[in-house]
């Protein structure tokens, strides 16, 4: 909502029956005015505002605009950046139709004012991850620093680049978010550049659970990847207070890029989720096409922060131990004992590849030792990184497993390389061993239970049961 003052020097008035007088309003670009714009009603100035992507048209009451100040609160929606040239044009006409006051030239306006804009900037910090595979089906994941608090009946809108497709089936993972309810929407939104998307819209429906400021929230929606790359890339993420008005907005979320390498991150099973003991993640990768050999040289494993990797617990299980379904280790790669695999940090493991053999599409099952933190971490996320070859077989500004390398040669060290494939799974949670109920225990002898009240009054008369009584 953005609040206008207007303030005309002189009066404009229209002198013959039935005249009109308008005023146009013309935000910069990247704006976009409500359909019915006018927040506040009733204005004792203007009988209504007609919204029209950027431009906005008053009619005065009276076919009369006063001299002096008029504050008018109008709807209208951010860009998505703060725009080079961020000027609003005020201009008054006189006589004519709505639809001529939308469409007329400057120099028909009987007024013109010129005014400085807003800056529009960012509040809201959310990153977004997923499976990166061209046209598959993946869950994306949402981690968002909450501003504002939002109350029942609040929304958050989460905006997908064109050619996204969006889901509210088979659910939202509420991994860390409020319960709420899920609406798909399509359709073109201004801020977004003008196309055509989907997006959701999931609303807070639990009066006890609410997004609260300074916060951070997780959650996770199902969505189709496009078989062509996006662009621009950028997602968006809005939330609504219960009156649909924008309290925070992030329009320009860096999406993740597409690859067509055919990797699958199957989900995290772990051997204990409880806090601060040592647990063992198996972790399932499948390649669904052949790598070329010396085009991947390494794979890195990353674990959030809170979590430390024990690097010389690491054994491949696949297919039970045989070196034909194995990841194709280089046992010469690392220093030391570790020679297959190395861990620079405490929250990462690096897998070290032959150069001389491809990648067959196989599925490999890893087993990682890692030291459980004492509590979940705020970014409960496990990341999987496929690092190039080496300065001979690098291809980080290509997308397809198979493609011909063409970019310049990477740097010698494996861990300043930029990576071919950057992919997000959601962790396992850290929490209490489940405990039951306690059971009273039952026993079978009536004769050691004591009677009750009822029953020793029917069995007065009986010497065995008042003595129980």
């Amino acid at each position: 909502m953005a609040t206008l003052d207007i303030e005309p020097r002189t009066a404009l008035r229209s002198l013959v029956q039935d005249g009109t007088v308008y005023v146009r309003i013309t935000a910069p670009l990247g704006f976009d005015f409500d359909a019915g714009c006018l927040a506040v009603t009733p204005n004792p100035v203007f009988g209504r505002c007609e919204g029209f992507g950027r431009i906005a048209v008053l009619p005065a009451r009276e076919a009369t605009l006063p001299a002096g100040r008029t504050t008018v609160m109008l709807w209208v929606t951010n860009a998505a950046l703060d725009p080079t040239y961020n000027w609003w044009v005020l201009e008054s006409f006189l006589d004519i139709s709505a639809a001529s006051a939308r469409t007329a030239t400057s120099a028909e306006a009987r007024q013109k004012s010129s005014a400085a804009g807003y800056p529009v900037r960012e509040l809201l910090q959310a990153t977004i991850g997923a499976n990166t595979q061209q046209g598959s089906v993946t869950t994306v994941f949402v981690w968002f620093l909450a501003s504002r608090f939002l109350d029942l009946g609040g929304a958050m809108e989460l905006h997908a680049p064109r050619g996204y497709e969006l889901r509210c089936v088979p659910g939202v993972r509420h991994i860390t978010l409020p319960p709420t309810s899920c609406q798909l929407k399509k359709g073109v939104v201004a801020s977004t550049g003008d196309a055509f998307h989907n997006y959701l819209v999931l609303t807070l429906t639990a009066a006890s659970q609410l997004v609260y400021p300074n916060v951070a929230y997780e959650f996770g929606v199902s969505a189709v990847n496009p078989t062509v790359p996006a662009s621009p890339n950028y997602w968006g993420l809005i939330m609504l207070n219960p009156r649909k008005e924008v309290v925070d907005a992030s329009m320009n979320l860096e999406g993740y890029q597409l690859t067509d390498y055919g990797l699958l991150v199957h989900s995290l099973l772990a051997s204990s989720t409880m806090p601060a003991v040592v647990n063992d993640v198996t972790l399932t990768l499948t390649f669904q096409r052949h790598l070329r050999a010396g085009l991947v040289g390494h794979i890195t494993i990353g674990a959030p922060t809170t979590t430390k990797v024990l690097c010389q617990r690491f054994l491949d299980v696949s297919g039970g131990g045989s070196s034909e379904a194995q990841l194709p280790l280089d046992p010469n790669a690392a220093v030391g004992l570790l020679s297959t695999h190395s861990c620079r940090l405490q929250n990462t493991i690096t897998l070290h590849l032959l150069r001389t053999r491809p990648l067959r599409p196989l599925t490999h099952v890893l087993k990682l030792g890692v030291l459980n933190p004492g509590l979940r971490a705020t970014r409960d996320y496990w990341s999987v990184e496929l690092l190039p070859g080496g300065a001979a077989s690098s291809a980080t500004s290509n997308t397809t497993g198979n493609a011909t390398p063409t970019a310049p040669a990477q740097p010698q060290n494996w861990w300043s390389a930029r990576p071919l494939l950057h992919m997000e799974v959601p962790g396992y949670g850290i929490s209490s061993p489940f405990s039951g109920p306690r059971i009273k225990a039952y026993t079978a002898d009536l004769g050691s239970r004591p009677a009750t009240p009822r029953v020793c009054l029917l069995l007065l008369l009986s010497p065995v049961a008042a003595s129980l009584c």
